[in-house]
């Protein structure tokens, strides 16, 4: 089987990071693949290409509260995901 496990700790690790969090105005995101910010409904606010391994992102309009920043693989699907806090 040629699969590969990652526990949700690992791909977080490993995939897709974010800091400052909690975040203020703004939040760096590290990823090779393609990303999408989402609010608590799955509502897409932001996309960002595959090209770009690191954004800095501007989150000055958005209220304060919970948003995912979420990994997008190439066919499309969700992968791993991390939870935010703008403040």
């Amino acid at each position: 089987e040629n699969s590969v496990n990652l526990t949700e700790e690992d791909s977080i690790d490993s995939l897709l990071k974010a800091y400052p969090n909690p975040a203020n105005n703004y939040i760096t995101i590290e990823c090779e693949e393609a990303t999408e910010i989402l609010d608590l409904n799955s509502k897409k606010l932001f996309s960002f290409p595959k090209n770009e391994k690191k954004r800095i992102v501007d989150l000055s309009l958005l209220p304060s509260g919970t948003y995912i920043i979420a990994k997008i693989n190439p066919n499309g699907t969700v992968g791993s995901h991390i939870r935010f806090t703008k403040i």
